[in-house]
């Protein structure tokens, strides 16, 4: 072998050898979405806390369930956001897709509990009890988790396997 084909051989086997890990590390559109979840995560647990204990900053919990909302948009409109699940549910090919009826009942279940999230933290600052927010919090994360198991593993988990929310502490 010559000194050319040595080079060639080497580079060849170096790129085979760094092309896994590379390929291995997440792409933007993944990164982006770790990071929206990761902010819904934390105004789910602020929402927890807030509606928990009266403090100071108990008045902010209706902006963390604003702000929880505002965050699902940042994925885009929910039918925008499941065309995207069922795409890469229609890549994985091991799950049976779901249809368009099935969807946009799930679609408005999920924005349903949504708003009573909403109405609950009102009335919470108003006086209420925690347990309405905490229920209506539940069931919006129970929504999540129900159609993302549908899709297999095409959906990320948003809320961590039921994993209960806690607010990172810097």
């Amino acid at each position: 072998m010559n000194a050319r084909t040595l080079i060639i051989l080497s580079l060849s086997l170096s790129l085979f050898v760094v092309s896994p890990a590379l390929s291995a590390e997440p792409s933007h559109r993944d990164t982006y979405v770790q990071g929206v979840i990761a902010i819904l995560r934390q105004h789910a647990a602020h929402i927890r806390m807030l509606a928990t204990i009266d403090f100071k900053y108990s008045h902010n919990l209706v902006r963390h369930v604003s702000a929880l909302e505002d965050s699902f948009g940042l994925l885009g409109p929910m039918d925008w956001h499941a065309a995207r699940a069922v795409s890469l549910q229609e890549n994985d090919g091991n799950h049976p897709l779901m249809d368009t009826e099935a969807f946009e009942s799930l679609a408005r279940d999920c924005q349903k509990s949504i708003k009573t999230l909403h109405q609950s933290a009102i009335h919470r600052i108003e006086g209420g009890t925690a347990e309405p927010v905490l229920e209506a919090l539940d069931k919006v994360q129970s929504k999540c988790n129900h159609c993302h198991g549908l899709l297999g593993g095409a959906a990320p988990d948003v809320w961590g396997n039921g994993v209960p929310d806690q607010p990172v502490v810097p």
